[in-house]
């Protein structure tokens, strides 16, 4: 009997292992499977993550127009060029005041987005991205902060994919481009102000609702209060800004209807100059050109004549507190130093025929040129002319504001009406693209520019 009463015990514990081995086991086996469950979630996620939401950086190449640009990379050194330069995600990039730049945006070989710095203009390269891979379905995506200055932005037509352009201002304002067309953005202490030629833009303070600027509109967003106001742009007396087979013809004797640019070549002896239309950088521009090594004077011009509401010769413009000229091109090359012998040879020069208050026909001209030989002292102003002619880089665009041109003259001055704008490459050799051309007049800006 003391045999059997001291087994007891022993039986029993045998038992209470063996249920609690089974536990463990079954323990084990859950933990496991819940494991594996988080393993497939995770890497499920993962590779969706991977295969359709991932990006990479898109290639941003900055060209300088004119001047000297400043940006700072990762390394954090302050560098300077004055040709181009390859450009990264967190880069920050400026211009001086007399300085101007282009930064492009590529994937692959596709021009998704041109933004032009004009002068005392910053700003830091957050994000240029796009998706991993091409079936992916997200969107382009460009975003600068800190933005200050003024800044001019195309966006191709027929993009392979969406795309969202954000700039945000120093004190979190936002602007946004959600679709192709071509843009203004200034933003200044106190202002935020978006011009819509074509696309749709978005403005906001952030968090705050977005206020559409439709095409043809101005929107304006006090940075200190937030009172957003909407007006129209400027009106372009040439009509379309770009140029298109529709607008553009040869000219022998008649004079092309209104809107349209009547095109044409002279020269003193053989070659000939030449005008097309063709596609160059992402951009469709006209090209003026002369070569063969002309050693005479030659011309290829472009007019286009302005007419009043009743058919009258000339546009009325007195009514108008604004006349500015804008212009974006790129000099790939002249033969002359700087402007010719009297500084009226300039591979590109804008021309403008008005009638002044006063009466008569009055003419401004001002020239842009690349180039200044040794040993050549050539005037860098035509003895019509009312400013100095002004070098840009050879062979990288350049967009040229004229600001309020009414304000160059005094009051007995300003012109009543224009008569007929052209724009003509003049000189030996030259060879010049012409993106747009437009002649503005509005009443005066509440933002500067």
């Amino acid at each position: 009997m003391a045999r059997s009463a001291a087994a007891a015990p022993t039986v029993i514990g045998q038992e209470r292992h063996v249920v609690d081995a089974g536990h463990m086991a079954w323990g084990v086996l859950l933990i496991a499977f819940a494991v594996f469950c988080m393993v497939c979630v995770i890497t499920g996620l993962g590779v969706n993550y991977f295969l359709f939401q991932s990006t990479v950086p898109m290639q941003t190449v900055i060209r300088v127009g004119r001047g000297t640009v400043t940006w700072t990379d990762a390394t954090l050194i302050p560098q300077a060029t004055r040709t181009q330069i390859e450009l990264f995600n967190r880069a920050v990039v400026s211009t001086d005041p007399i300085s101007q730049a282009t930064l492009f945006v590529y994937d692959a070989q596709t021009m998704i987005a041109a933004i032009t710095l004009r002068n005392d203009t910053a700003a830091d390269i957050e994000q240029v991205t796009r998706p991993r891979f091409d079936w992916s379905s997200q969107r382009y995506t460009i975003t600068l902060e800190n933005v200050t200055g003024e800044f001019d932005i195309h966006v191709p037509a027929a993009l392979p994919r969406e795309l969202v352009m954000t700039f945000v201002t120093p004190v979190g304002a936002l602007a946004r481009m959600i679709k192709s067309g071509d843009y203004t953005v200034r933003i200044t202490d106190t202002q935020l102000q978006v011009i819509t030629d074509s696309g749709e833009a978005l403005v906001s303070m952030r968090d705050n609702p977005n206020y559409a600027v439709p095409p043809g509109q101005r929107g304006t967003l006090q940075l200190t209060d937030g009172m957003y106001a909407i007006q129209p742009a400027r009106i372009n007396l040439l009509g379309n800004r770009t140029f298109e087979p529709g607008n553009i013809v040869e000219v022998t004797t008649s004079t092309p209807r209104e809107q349209t640019w009547g095109c044409t070549n002279v020269q003193n002896g053989e070659p000939s100059g030449f005008f097309a239309l063709t596609q160059i950088d992402g951009f469709s521009a006209l090209r003026l050109g002369r070569g063969g090594g002309a050693e005479t004077h030659g011309e290829t011009t472009c007019t286009q004549y302005l007419t009043g509401a009743s058919g009258q010769q000339g546009r009325d413009v007195s009514t108008y507190s604004y006349l500015g000229l804008r212009a974006d091109f790129k000099i790939v090359g002249h033969s002359l130093s700087t402007c010719g012998e009297q500084g009226s040879e300039c591979p590109l020069m804008l021309r403008m025929e008005y009638i002044p208050a006063t009466g008569g026909v009055q003419t401004w001209i001002h020239g842009f040129y690349t180039r200044v030989l040794p040993g050549i002292d050539s005037p860098v102003r035509c003895d019509s002319c009312t400013l100095d002619h002004e070098i840009v880089n050879e062979g990288a665009w350049y967009a040229y504001d004229s600001g309020n041109l009414l304000a160059l003259f005094p009051p007995d001055q300003r012109p009543r009406s224009i008569l007929n704008f052209r724009f003509y490459s003049s000189g030996h050799e030259y060879d010049v693209y012409v993106r747009e051309v437009s002649l503005l007049v509005g009443l005066s800006n509440p933002a500067p520019g």
